[in-house]
C-alpha cells in the first residue's frame, strides 16, 4: 500500500520532498495519454522535463514503462481524462 495525495504545485512539492521521504528528482508522469488535451501537454511538458523526470505524453506508457515507473519512481503524476 502507498499514500497518493494531491500536491497544489511543484514549489509545495519541492518543499516537502525531505519531510515525506521522497526524492522529488525520481519522478514519472502520464500527460495526455489520449492526445487530445493539447493545452494540458503544452502547459506541463517542458516542466516535468526540466526536472529530469521519465514519461510519456500524448501517448500512454508501454506496460514495460508504466510498471518500471510504478518501481523506480517516487512521484507518480498522471494528467489525463478520468482516473487513469
Amino acid at each position: 500500500q502507498c499514500a497518493v495525495s494531491r500536491m497544489p504545485d511543484f514549489s509545495f512539492l519541492e518543499e516537502t520532498d525531505d519531510t515525506m521521504n521522497l526524492n522529488a528528482k525520481k519522478g514519472f508522469y502520464i500527460l495526455n495519454p489520449s492526445s487530445d488535451l493539447v493545452n494540458t501537454q503544452n502547459r506541463f511538458e517542458s516542466s516535468f522535463r526540466e526536472r529530469g523526470w521519465m514519461g510519456t505524453a500524448g501517448k500512454p506508457p508501454t506496460q514495460e514503462e508504466f510498471l518500471k515507473a510504478l518501481e523506480d519512481s517516487d512521484i507518480f503524476v498522471y494528467c489525463g481524462h478520468n482516473s487513469g
